[in-house]
């Protein structure tokens, strides 16, 4: 996967996680008007187990985004240190030279 794909997938990811918590949210302040009772208490406390869920994916793919601008910090550092050559310019590859990152 290159860089245009994870960015791209990034973005998709990012769109289809707000959904469903917005969704929730909606859900939750609908149940929030209606009577209360033990039944629309365990429907708010099943969606907001729901949200929770949905954070800690968040937070998972946000270390690994995080984890990954690390690694290209580092792969740019590299290059300007005179440590790696500058292969970052894909005007400049070819079927040969095109870099094969994560592979």
């Amino acid at each position: 996967m290159d860089i245009y794909e994870v960015q791209n997938r990034n973005q998709q990811l990012m769109m289809e996680l707000f959904k469903p918590i917005a969704f929730m949210g909606i859900q939750n302040g609908r149940l929030c008007l209606m009577e209360e009772s033990e039944e629309n208490l365990r429907a708010r406390y099943e969606i907001i187990l729901k949200q929770r869920e949905e954070a800690y994916k968040r937070v998972e793919e946000a270390k690994a985004t995080a984890k990954y601008m690390d690694d290209k910090v580092a792969y740019y550092e590299a290059i300007l240190a005179g440590l790696a050559p500058d292969d970052t310019n894909p005007k400049n590859w070819t079927a040969e030279n095109r870099p094969k990152h994560g592979a």
